[in-house]
């Protein structure tokens, strides 16, 4: 469980709640990715900062932030605070459904519904990036990969030589959960009633050849120019299933 916020903190959930209170900026562009883990967030928003529209603000609503009282106006301050800005006053974050949800009621706060999270956010004049992986299976093995490395991701081109010896029933776990998530998210999106960009993992992210398109058409989206992208991050995982798992065959 993560540890009650500072008082710092507390200070500067207080500063986000003062700042919701202040207009945004003409042409102040804020795009929120709405996703579970391991589907590509951080690599899209790190081709969105490299952009130079958008500084990295990544997942807004973990840790201590699971304890803020209103997760609605606290992400909303962070979008009008210069700090959370890039120079061009343009804002990105990332929020998991479950941060809302179990992972509030999880330390003893009052979950929010996803749905009027979202549809908060709409009214407020946020774009919605929906990202989703099509492939369940090996969803919920980069997850298991990533536990077992100790690091969910990659910056550099050293070999990555993990096998692991997986559980039918470990595996099974995963999926349901990645199954569950992603049907919470659908709901929430429906429920909502709202316009969002949808991104597809394996469609949009897997090959760094569809990077530029894919930036290029939320830029088109949010009103921005298109600009190059890059990043540095890497593939955590690049070989085939049957290579990575050692017990393959009984699956």
């Amino acid at each position: 469980m993560p540890a009650q916020p500072t008082t710092r903190q507390r200070r500067l959930e207080a500063k986000a709640y003062e700042a919701a209170r202040i207009d945004t900026a003409e042409g102040s562009v804020r795009t929120l990715l709405f996703a579970q883990g391991r589907t590509g967030s951080t690599l899209l928003e790190s081709l969105l900062a490299s952009t130079g529209h958008f500084r990295q603000n990544g997942e807004v609503l973990r840790q201590w932030r699971l304890f803020v009282e209103r997760p609605v106006d606290y992400v909303k301050g962070l979008a009008r605070t210069p700090a959370r800005l890039s120079d061009a006053g343009h804002f990105v974050c990332h929020v998991k459904v479950y941060h809302l949800t179990r992972d509030r009621a999880n330390v003893g706060m009052e979950p929010v519904s996803p749905a009027g999270f979202l549809r908060a956010l709409d009214a407020d004049g946020w774009q919605v990036v929906y990202l989703r992986r099509a492939d369940r299976i090996r969803h919920a093995l980069s997850n298991l990969v990533a536990q077992e490395r100790g690091k969910y991701h990659r910056f550099d081109d050293a070999p990555i030589d993990l096998t692991l010896s997986i559980q039918r029933a470990d595996l099974e776990c995963q999926v349901q959960r990645r199954v569950e998530n992603e049907a919470a998210e659908r709901d929430a999106l429906t429920d909502a009633g709202i316009d969002f960009h949808e991104v597809v993992y394996e469609r949009d992210l897997l090959d760094a050849t569809a990077h530029q398109q894919t930036v290029d058409s939320i830029l088109d989206t949010v009103g921005l120019p298109r600009r190059p992208v890059s990043t540095e991050m890497r593939k955590v995982n690049d070989r085939p299933v049957s290579e990575i798992v050692e017990n393959f065959e009984e699956f």
